[in-house]
């Protein structure tokens, strides 16, 4: 069940609405928006996805950025591989890119798209484009698998 609170500031005036939705055997899930209609839009989607059976818990994918990812995978797998150190190498230029700092619901294709068109600016060969791009997809799949 849905239920859609008004968020207050300390003059009293409403500054937007949190919604919880509680199910049993699901975990809590609660967000907060600006307008009501909103609200009740995400609170009908949810509930929705919980009764069909296609709810995907996305709490683990909205704290973590692809950077956060990265910096576990390299230092879980990284180490146990023979070309670790070319990994970690290529890993740290993927960190110092903004594309690292991206929220994983917010990571899209065309995201992916501009940090390729990034790596070709700055004259990398192609096979080491394709390797980075290789890498993420490694990252993104290790992280959903666990």
């Amino acid at each position: 069940m849905a239920t859609i609170a008004p968020r207050k500031n300390r003059e009293g005036q409403v500054i937007g609405y949190q919604v919880k939705i509680r199910r049993t055997g699901f975990p809590t899930q609660s967000k907060t928006f600006g307008a009501k209609t909103d609200a009740k839009r995400w609170a009908a989607e949810m509930e929705s996805e919980i009764s069909c059976g296609v709810f995907v818990d996305r709490t683990e994918a909205e704290r973590n950025t692809l950077g956060d990812l990265i910096r576990r995978y390299q230092a879980e797998i990284t180490p146990t591989k023979l070309g670790g150190d070319k990994e970690k190498g290529h890993l740290a230029v993927i960190l110092d890119d903004q594309i690292s700092l991206m929220r994983m619901t917010m990571l899209a294709s065309k995201d992916v798209g501009a940090f390729r068109d990034r790596m070709a600016a700055a004259a990398y060969a192609p096979a080491t484009i394709v390797r980075r791009l290789n890498l993420i997809a490694t990252v993104i799949n290790h992280a959903r698998s666990e």
